[in-house]
């Protein structure tokens, strides 16, 4: 999807997945997370926790990586890079299947969309997508996000996740 960039500069790094925090006014929580799956550093997707009208929990996926630029994003932690795009979005897809086919059966019951980021991010972790649990990653991105280097920072910082950078094909 176009993003409104009237600069032309990548927005993200190309090829990479990063996991954000986003200010939403507004919403009962003014901190959201959510994941970006930059292609070429213009285009790609972003990922989000979403409730239904019976009040669970699943994971969008849509298109648009143009939220750098509304200055709404604190910081991004990128969590892995990828070769080709094709086999990145495939591995996504089914990971997102399988998590919100756990969320509509019941076995996973987040209390908030915060524990259902996590969540995801876990079975990102179990397929071998993170070299980090949810739980880390999700601490790191908090920190970071307060220390003062990142503070008021347009367009938002971009950052390594620790202890690295998954690689997939």
């Amino acid at each position: 999807m176009p993003v409104d960039n009237p600069n032309g500069y990548p927005l993200l790094q190309p090829n990479s997945i990063y996991l954000s925090l986003r200010r939403v006014d507004g919403t009962i929580h003014d901190r959201v997370l959510y994941l970006y799956i930059s292609d070429d550093g213009l285009y790609g997707y972003r990922a989000f926790i979403e409730r239904n009208s019976a009040g669970h929990y699943f994971l969008n996926l849509g298109g648009s990586i143009g939220d750098r630029s509304t200055g709404t994003i604190l910081l991004l932690l990128r969590f892995a890079v990828f070769r080709s795009e094709a086999t990145a979005m495939d591995a996504m897809n089914r990971a997102i299947a399988s998590f919100n086919q756990d969320l509509a059966d019941g076995i996973l019951a987040p209390q908030d969309e915060g524990a259902a980021m996590i969540a995801f991010l876990d079975v990102l972790h179990s397929l071998g997508m993170t070299l980090a649990s949810g739980a880390t990653l999700v601490q790191q991105l908090r920190t970071l996000a307060v220390a003062p280097q990142h503070i008021g920072v347009r367009p938002p910082n971009m950052v390594d996740a620790h202890p690295g950078l998954a690689g997939l094909a």
